[in-house]
């Protein structure tokens, strides 16, 4: 079994709220979803060209 941590990730309240209430509906748990989120988006990132953040200093 792989070792597992814990991260803090802030998010607005209501965004919570109906992502808590999506899990619960589909009978998945939260972890696992971002679980899943996060590894879909680092696959992206192997096959999409990385875009620098372009920020305007005005």
């Amino acid at each position: 079994m792989a070792k597992e941590t814990t991260m803090h990730v802030v998010i607005p309240l209501d965004l919570k709220r109906e992502f808590k209430s999506a899990c619960v509906l589909e009978g998945v748990n939260m972890s696992q979803v971002v679980c899943e989120l996060v590894q879909d988006w680092l696959e992206k990132r192997k096959t999409t060209p990385i875009v620098e953040n372009q920020q305007s200093k005005d």
